[in-house]
């Protein structure tokens, strides 16, 4: 069954663009309660999304992710962002992911640590 809805008709270049910017305006909110699950969520909305999601490196290189090291799901979400450098905020006082990011900052275009 096709999906008829006006989204469904965007180019995959456009919608991956919207999913970049949606990411990144939730990573610059300086939430320290965000999450990984907000790139999760992208991916559900239906096969046409998971495949620009997963197409767009760009998508996966804005990582605030504060519990996201620790998981065994990090190494996942930082290969999805390929060569792209990535933006990472970080807890200073999270001694975890501070050893968790370390495979990753030769990629960190932007290292922020917020102070709570």
């Amino acid at each position: 069954m096709a999906d008829s809805s006006p989204i469904s008709a965007l180019p995959p270049e456009l919608l991956s663009m919207i999913m970049v910017l949606a990411i990144s305006c939730y990573a610059d909110s300086e939430d320290l309660r965000c999450s990984w699950s907000e790139h999760i969520q992208l991916t559900s909305v239906c096969k046409t999304w998971r495949d620009t999601a997963m197409d767009c490196a760009d998508v996966w290189s804005h990582l605030p992710f504060f519990h996201l090291a620790s998981s065994s799901r990090f190494p996942e979400m930082l290969a999805r962002s390929k060569e792209t450098p990535v933006t990472l905020l970080m807890d200073p006082e999270d001694t975890e992911l501070s050893r968790g990011l370390l495979p990753a900052a030769h990629l960190a275009l932007l290292l922020s640590i917020l102070s709570s």
